[in-house]
């Protein structure tokens, strides 16, 4: 629950990804008194024409946004490893959904593809990531290893294969 009148000022509406943390984020901030309630009333409503299932080239620059603000609230608040850890393994599934994105949504040529995986994990916040986080699934370090060994050849192929299987399931 918020104050109506405050969420004007902490919400920025020309963000499409993310907004719902950088709002929760500021407003944190501001907060004088945090309660929590055991259990979780959101639902996602699955739609394959909404934002989240088509390839968004900004993907990184959002995601990457979100983790360095996750970051700088972690540490001015002193939340502790845990709280550093899991934002990076946030941050890291992002960027491997972002990786499947570009092998299967993106229309880019192999070459391109390639390109595209290699220029992101250049970033100095990713490789940070991908060297403090903790992921739940044997998938999710699976791709994590392949993104920090940089075997993108096979990362590729992995979501090839991923998106075959899951076809395959589809059609029955």
């Amino acid at each position: 629950l918020y104050i109506r009148e405050e969420i004007d000022s902490y919400f920025d509406e020309n963000l499409s990804l993310g907004e719902d943390l950088l709002f929760n984020l500021a407003y944190l901030k501001k907060a004088k008194k945090v309660s929590f309630v055991g259990v979780c009333p959101y639902y996602y409503i699955e739609n394959e024409t909404s934002l989240t299932k088509q390839y968004r080239a900004d993907l990184i620059q959002i995601a990457e946004r979100l983790y360095k603000a996750s970051m700088k609230f972690i540490l001015e608040n002193r939340l502790g490893e845990k709280a550093v850890n899991d934002a990076g393994g946030v941050f890291v599934k992002s960027v491997i959904y972002g990786c499947y994105d570009i092998c299967v949504l993106s229309k880019m040529s192999g070459r391109k593809k390639k390109e595209e995986i290699t220029r992101w994990l250049q970033k100095k916040t990713v490789q940070t990531a991908l060297a403090h986080s903790g992921l739940e699934n044997m998938q999710q370090r699976m791709a994590a290893f392949l993104l920090r060994k940089q075997y993108i050849d096979i990362l590729i192929f992995f979501n090839r294969m991923k998106q075959v299987l899951s076809y395959l399931r589809n059609r029955k």
